[in-house]
């Protein structure tokens, strides 16, 4: 059984030491170089099946990780070197690998063909074989404190046979709703193979103790979103926001950043997100995450990726006072933050950035200069320097983690950047 890790920075360790252990590249969550004879080449277009893709863990490494693909040419596929074993799983009751017959199965990589290990199945097995009747659901493993006012949850799997298998994890503040920052791992040398999953599902709670007396589905809807800012503005003032962009579920660690369709699908929970502004997510906030994914795919690295919230957005009401928004105001839940930022820390060099955007597409006048998290340091480092040309957009700045921490920002104690990370080439 694997031992979760009894604290935030623990957790938080536990992903860093994968990074920077001194085992050999080929047991870090990747996949393996088969150039050697007799090794196994899967496809991932042709064979896995997105959603039911059973989960795949590499058991040499201690603790185990996941199995991810790579790129070769225009081919996605899962390498395995010759020997080479690894757990199928799929969890849940009543379910089971389609191939193996059973709900988890060690698999052998023998003479360039993938059978299973002890099993009475006489047949090579093939990408598609490793299918879960139906899908597998990740859940929310909570730690101890974190931050401040927080609560660690690790988001992962129960893998049968081997027990809970964290993916990510973040620090959430379960008195107010809101998560503070989400950690999770970005594998360059796999993030162009990623699986890709059209359909999304709908966003969960994850635990019945989590958004007590209160609902952030409805928080989240236009309709309750009207109300609310009627409510603490005024009916002019509300419109004249919604008119330009309304509020919506975003991504911390986002599925994008994740391989396979059931990683993908195990980041939409609540504590996973934050209230952002709809022109900002889809505008400036995707190319910072767009961004970050070309970096880790042109260095060939694991980078470590930390995005959390910071302040409470505040807007003028009709009489031209400042008023905190809530998405549930009666309650003081579901604060709207002022800035989300997130910190790219490449742990074997110790160098990081952050980038941060302004959590307001209505900002104009001196507002728009006040509203940085830090003076801009993209430019300097290699960081496109137009994301401050389109306030609908959202404006965003680059930080050093000094800066960042100076800004009152609270980063965990991990982030050891001894210097700035650069941008990646165009």
């Amino acid at each position: 059984m694997l031992a979760l890790p009894s604290s935030p920075a623990a957790a938080v360790a536990a992903l860093v030491l994968v990074l920077c252990s001194p085992w050999p590249r080929s047991t870090l969550a990747r996949s393996l170089d088969a150039s050697t004879a007799g090794g196994c080449s899967l496809s991932v277009e042709g064979g896995f099946t997105g959603r039911s893709t059973a989960l795949l863990v590499d058991t040499r490494s201690r603790p185990p990780t996941w199995l991810l693909p790579t790129r070769t040419n225009r081919s996605k596929v899962l390498r395995l070197d010759r020997g080479q074993t690894f757990v199928a799983s799929c969890p849940g009751s009543r379910n089971q690998v389609i191939g193996l017959q059973h709900q988890h199965g060690e698999l052998e990589c023998d003479g360039g063909a993938l059978r299973a290990v002890a099993s009475s199945i006489p047949k090579a097995i093939n990408s598609r074989d490793l299918t879960c009747k139906k899908p597998a659901h990740a859940e929310l493993r909570p730690g101890s404190k974190c931050s401040e006012g927080g609560r660690w949850f690790n988001v992962g799997f129960n893998v049968s046979g081997l027990g809970f298998v964290p993916l990510f994890g973040v620090c959430h503040n379960v008195d107010l709703g809101s998560t503070l920052y989400a950690a999770h791992r970005l594998h360059g040398a796999s993030i162009d193979a990623a699986q890709d999953e059209s359909k999304r599902p709908a966003f969960t709670q994850g635990l019945s103790d989590l958004f007590v007396g209160y609902s952030p589905d409805d928080a989240y809807k236009k309709s309750r979103q009207q109300a609310t800012l009627m409510q603490l503005l005024g009916v002019k003032r509300a419109k004249e926001v919604l008119d330009v962009s309304s509020l919506v579920r975003g991504h911390l660690s986002p599925d994008g950043d994740f391989l396979w369709a059931p990683h993908q699908w195990a980041t939409y929970f609540y504590a996973n997100v934050a209230p952002q502004f709809s022109s900002i997510n889809g505008g400036h906030w995707k190319v910072v995450e767009n961004l970050a994914r070309k970096l880790a795919s042109q260095m060939q690295a694991e980078l470590m990726v930390y995005t959390g919230t910071h302040g409470v957005l505040t807007l003028t009401n009709g009489d031209g006072k400042k008023v905190a928004i809530y998405l549930e105001p009666n309650k003081r839940k579901i604060p709207v933050p002022e800035h989300i930022w997130k910190v790219i820390y490449h742990p074997a060099n110790k160098s990081g950035i952050a980038l941060a955007v302004a959590n307001n597409p209505t900002l104009s006048g001196r507002d728009r200069g006040a509203s940085h998290l830090c003076e801009d340091k993209c430019a300097e480092h290699g960081w496109p320097k137009d994301l401050l040309k389109d306030v609908r957009k959202g404006l965003v700045v680059c930080c050093t983690i000094q800066q960042l921490k100076q800004a009152g920002v609270r980063l965990p104690a991990n982030i050891r950047a001894e210097k700035v990370l650069r941008g990646p080439s165009r």
